[in-house]
């Protein structure tokens, strides 16, 4: 399975941070070097990780002032698109899983099936 980028890992923390209130709405956050070093990463992955939440509404973001807290109706509702996201991925992976099984045993059932014509085709003889 594929490994989440850590820029969706981010800006699920700080969604997650806004619907818990830790960031209010109308809050500017903290610079995105700040942002980075708290988060272990390059600014470059925290712009990143800013910017989903702009798309998504949950951020504003103001020419050299920053990010802004916009909506936290709009952060639960990020948390809640990445989640059904998330299932869809495992869903996915799991029928995926199924599927190569079943082939494999089918395989398995087509030699079965060939032995056993061969043994009733020896048996005729």
């Amino acid at each position: 399975m594929k490994k989440v980028p850590k820029f969706h890992l981010i800006a699920a923390d700080i969604a997650e941070k806004i619907v818990a209130g830790q960031y209010p709405v109308q809050t500017k956050l903290k610079g995105r070097s700040l942002l980075a070093s708290i988060y272990q990463t390059s600014p470059e992955t925290t712009r990143k990780a800013l910017n989903l939440l702009v798309d998504a509404g949950v951020l504003s973001r103001k020419h050299r002032s920053g990010f802004i807290v916009m909506s936290k109706q709009k952060a639960k509702k990020y948390l809640e698109d990445v989640s059904i996201h998330r299932q869809g991925i495992h869903l996915y992976n799991d029928i995926k899983k199924h599927i190569v099984e079943t082939r494999e045993k089918l395989k398995e059932l087509e030699k079965e099936i060939d032995n056993l014509r061969l043994f009733l085709l020896d048996k005729t003889d």
